[in-house]
């Protein structure tokens, strides 16, 4: 099924020549059966692909015609949003100070944040995510000890 929804189960020709038996006779094109046997598999996947997703998700895919196609579409949708939610987090990050949050309630909104880059498939190293924590101190805060 895999290689139905990457591609790499390529279709075969749609056609085959068949060279008659008899001498004389002349080569005809005829349908390939192994071809007809690949697109009844790629469309039973097709179908299973399409029954699965929401109504949004649908419109955006049916009018695609083979499961590879649909899959493609698919990643790259996901790939977009992720992409898209991943500069919106890293935009919340930078902007998010602590004002008048509690140290908890900031730290827990930094963490926050974090997570949704994990989610969105780019997870934060410590480091990273500490940067973004000390960038939101006001000069009061980054300044003051911690006892």
């Amino acid at each position: 099924m895999e290689g139905y929804l990457t591609g790499a189960t390529k279709a075969p020709s749609e056609t085959i020549t068949v060279v008659p038996e008899k001498e004389g006779g002349r080569p005809t094109e005829t349908i390939n059966p192994a071809y007809e046997a690949w697109l009844a598999a790629d469309q039973q996947v097709l179908g299973y692909l399409l029954s699965s997703f929401s109504k949004e998700i649908l419109t955006q895919v049916v009018t695609m015609e083979m499961a590879a196609q649909v899959w493609k579409g698919i990643t790259e949708m996901i790939t977009t949003r992720s992409r898209s939610q991943c500069l919106n987090t890293r935009l919340a990050l930078s902007m998010t100070r602590k004002g008048d949050l509690s140290v908890s309630d900031y730290i827990n909104k930094m963490k926050m944040l974090a997570d949704e880059m994990t989610a969105a498939g780019k997870p934060m190293d410590d480091e990273e995510l500490m940067g973004y924590v000390l960038a939101g101190l006001d000069a009061m805060n980054r300044l003051s000890p911690v006892w």
